[in-house]
């Protein structure tokens, strides 16, 4: 095994539940693999104001794939990204406004978040960790640009489910489960999965050389473009079609961790 690039989703993969990871170990780790030239990146449905500050001062993460692969930067600086355009993205906001009234829903753009003053998760604990430089409009219908992403989130409800039917209405855009009663609503033709080939351009790599951890649905193009695809302990259930190798222990347990130890250092 020649590994040259590691990928990690955040939450629920390389974070335990508590959105903590072990820093020393990792650390650790992330120096042995700097010097072996293997690159480490963070793919994740999050913004990446939110993967910045997660990790700051904290670990030297300097590759990330935000929103689910809508925008990649490495070292300051961006390689890729990709929007949906203003007419759609208030098309689909039209559409799940009226069909799920309850929901909570953000739009995430260049400039930082954004949701309604009257959401009903304005101040929820969560909204405030995930949505970095937020922005609290009275109609997010008033932002006139495109964005790299809808977000609509809602507690007890089946989000598959609501997934498949803005899919089936909207075929200009790709709506997946992102975990935490989560949906990500992006661009149809991107996903983790193209962030990383987009890194193997910049890189000259190959997906033999790529090992790729994740545990939910949003992960799962990323783990199939790696040759070395790990779905998490704790995410197993969500692929009951899907052959990829499973990590021996959760994310509450370091399972990254341990088998970046045990496949890569100490192989």
């Amino acid at each position: 095994m020649r590994i040259k690039l590691i990928a990690a989703d955040v939450d629920g993969t390389f974070f335990d539940d508590d959105h903590h990871y072990n820093v020393a170990r990792f650390n650790q780790q992330l120096d042995w693999l700097h010097r072996h030239q293997i690159h480490f990146a963070i793919a994740s449905g999050n913004q990446i104001g939110h993967l910045q500050d997660i990790f700051a001062g904290k670990s030297d993460i300097s590759t990330f794939i935000a929103e689910n692969g809508c925008l990649i930067r490495t070292h300051g600086k961006t390689i890729f990204e990709a929007k949906v355009p203003r007419d759609t993205w208030v098309k689909v906001l039209d559409f799940v406004t009226n069909e799920y009234p309850e929901a909570s829903f953000g739009l995430s753009a260049a400039e930082g978040s954004y949701l309604r003053q009257d959401d009903p998760m304005l101040n929820d604990p969560q909204t405030k960790y995930f949505y970095g430089n937020l922005h609290v409009v009275k109609d997010l219908r008033d932002f006139q640009e495109g964005v790299y992403k809808l977000n609509m989130r809602w507690d007890g409800v089946d989000t598959k489910q609501i997934a498949q039917e803005i899919n089936a209405h909207f075929p200009d855009v790709k709506a997946t489960p992102s975990g935490f009663g989560a949906i990500d609503i992006i661009p149809a033709n991107i996903n983790k999965g193209l962030g990383l080939s987009k890194l193997e351009e910049h890189w000259h790599l190959t997906a033999a050389e790529i090992m790729a951890f994740g545990d939910n649905l949003n992960d799962r193009q990323m783990l199939q473009r790696a040759k070395y695809g790990y779905v998490m302990k704790n995410g197993v259930a969500r692929f009951p079609h899907d052959h990829f190798e499973v990590t021996r222990f959760d994310n509450n347990h370091e399972g990254v961790l341990d088998t970046i130890d045990e496949k890569i250092i100490k192989a």
